[in-house]
């Protein structure tokens, strides 16, 4: 599970709750806004009402004090008569000016204001004129159906407004009351619900701690096995080239002993050369740095280049090694050396797993846009349940051979890495234990390749074991800068030996004055030196050939980084090319043919 995902479904666990009693807190809130509102609501309706039931009475007591006036005639009576018109009057008055804001209740005002101007206007009738004994009866005949359809208003007009205010106290009671059974409910299935998610949230990161924990436990275990690997691998060659260095520094000199020893030590030195080469092949690769040099490349040529190196290992071991070519494979877009690196790797493997008197084929053909190479062994196979690991870093076949070297488990994943840089894939096929494995590349050929332009950094020799067989030096007076005696004078005798004529120093600053008194054809440097590095030399030069508007003279770096960056360093302070450590003799000839040739006729 990515870290985001799980950092999100963390945070939603822990803020759940404040959420949700947030939410709650929200919907109380609205709760009581809305008493307030429904409260402020009814004010007004029961001051409305009770106003309304003011004037009622007040037409009622007028009503009982005109009938006592009607039996006695008293002209006593006629002032507690017009008092109580006054009353009533004034709150119908009052009434019917107040402003419900309701259409409804206005027009029930507008009837009681109507049926109260005809009660007014018929106890003002009373009130003009004598009224004669025998009358009461008629006078209560013409008034009774008016002031009983004035109450008759004010009956409905209050029963309206009573039977209203109870609907929205009932309602709201109801509204209480389901608020009252929802707040709890939905706590505790909120709570519930939290418990829920935050169980599967906490099984969750439990479950991936110790998945990332059991990988952290793979990975360092893996780790603990490779620097195992490393340093048993680098101890088996440096071992032998210990033996025999000091085997021969001793005082007997067989001649037979010393070509035996040497070639030894020269083997042990290149396998130890090679498992570095992967291992910062690798550290490429881990960093993404790998870099391809593309150019227009014989695939064929390739391929049987690659068959000829191994070819003497595989006729040691007794395996018939056979090569199968399609000339239409032809040209694709590659790097050679990469190419040849990953069939060499393949090619290695093949020889070490599989038994005297096998068999290995390497075969290469086209098939529609594609070649497709193949190295197919009689070798110990792969089981099975192993097959979908073998491209994994430091994955080693398990072996029962006692002497079987396992080596680093890097070669196949940098051969993969090539091939997927390279537009193309690879893929294992093997029956079984015993029954051999077979290894297939599969690589895009471009539908035309005429553009493409072959192109070098440096001449790149093929490695011999013959010095006389080396590009020749004669003539070239060749100044090696090493802090390091033992390889200024491995570097002056491999020179020697190709007749140039070598001057040592082992200082940037005595570089300097051996250039000035005693000149140079060419500059062989080493990089890192104590005080003044080899940049530093390199810079020295090209400044006072500025200056002196001097001849170019031909700069050579010995490094023993390789990244791009350390590259762009070498150049950009005037080198014109470089040789990376080991190095070996035949590169170092063409590398210094190939910087002084085109300044140079001595050749």
């Amino acid at each position: 599970m990515q870290a985001e995902i799980l950092k999100r479904r963390l945070l939603t666990g822990v803020i759940g709750a404040p959420l949700a009693l947030a939410v709650l807190a929200a919907i109380l809130l609205w709760q009581l806004r809305a008493d307030s509102t429904v409260a402020a609501r009814l004010a007004p309706r029961e001051q409305l009402l009770s106003q309304a039931q003011s004037a009622r009475n007040s037409v009622v007591n007028a009503q009982d004090v005109l009938l006592g006036y009607l039996v006695s005639f008293d002209p006593a009576d006629l002032p507690a008569l017009k008092h109580a018109l006054m009353e009533a009057g004034s709150g119908l008055k009052k009434l019917v000016n107040f402003n419900p804001g309701n259409p409804v209740q206005e027009n029930q005002l507008a009837q009681i204001s109507t049926q109260n101007l005809r009660w007014v206007a018929a106890m003002q009738s009373i009130l003009a004129v004598q009224p004669v004994p025998g009358e009461a009866k008629g006078i209560l005949a013409r008034v009774a159906p008016i002031t009983g359809s004035l109450l008759s208003s004010f009956d409905d007009f209050i029963n309206a407004e009573k039977n209203l205010s109870l609907h929205t106290t009932q309602r709201r009671r109801s509204e209480q009351a389901m608020l009252l059974w929802l707040v709890p409910f939905s706590l505790a299935g909120i709570a519930l619900a939290l418990i829920v998610v935050s169980g599967v949230y906490v099984g969750t990161v439990v479950h991936e701690y110790q998945r990332v924990l059991q990988d952290a436990e793979e990975a360092n275990l893996k780790t603990n096995n490779f620097l195992a690997t490393v340093s048993h691998e680098l101890r088996n060659p440096l071992n032998l080239i210990l033996l025999w260095s000091r085997l021969l520094l001793s005082d007997e000199r067989d001649e037979a002993k010393v070509r035996r020893g040497l070639t030894s030590i020269d083997r042990a030195a290149q396998a130890q050369a090679q498992l570095i080469e992967d291992l910062l092949d690798f550290a490429k690769i881990e960093t993404g740095r790998l870099r391809l040099d593309l150019r227009s490349t014989d695939l064929p040529a390739v391929v049987k280049a690659g068959v000829d190196t191994m070819a003497p290992a595989a006729e040691a071991k007794g395996i018939d090694l056979q090569m199968s070519i399609d000339p239409r494979a032809g040209i694709i877009l590659g790097d050679p050396d990469r190419l040849q690196q990953a069939l060499w790797n393949l090619l290695s493997n093949a020889v070490k797993f599989t038994p005297t008197g096998g068999k290995i084929q390497v075969q290469l053909a086209r098939i529609n846009s594609h070649a497709e190479l193949s190295v197919v062994d009689t070798g110990q196979g792969i089981a099975p349940s192993l097959v979908p690991h073998v491209f994994d870093r430091f994955w080693q076949t398990e072996t029962s051979a006692q002497n079987q070297k396992k080596g680093m488990g890097l070669g196949l994943t940098i051969v993969r890495q090539i091939v997927a840089m390279h537009g193309g894939a690879i893929s294992v096929h093997s029956h079984g234990l015993g029954k051999g494995a077979t290894f297939t590349i599969r690589l895009p050929i471009p539908a035309g390749t005429e553009g493409f332009q072959y192109r070098r950094r440096h001449p790149t020799v093929v490695n011999t074991h013959d010095l006389a067989r080396l590009p020749r030096l004669a003539g070239l007076r060749v100044l090696v800068v090493d802090d390091d005696r033992d390889a200024t004078e491995a570097l002056r005798a491999v020179l020697k030996s190709l007749d140039a004529d070598a001057i040592v120093a082992d200082s940037a600053d005595g570089a300097l004055e051996l250039l000035s008194e005693h000149g140079a054809d060419a500059i062989v440097s080493d990089i890192g030196m104590p005080g003044h590095d080899g940049l530093w030399l390199a810079k020295q030069i090209r400044e006072h050939e500025r200056r002196s508007d001097g001849a170019h003279l031909p700069l050579v770096a010995l490094t023993a980084y390789g990244r791009v960056e350390d590259k762009v360093k070498i150049f950009s302070a005037g080198f014109d090319s470089h040789v990376i450590k080991p190095v070996d003799p035949a590169e170092l000839a063409g590398v210094i043919r190939s910087v002084v040739e085109p300044k140079c006729d001595k050749f």
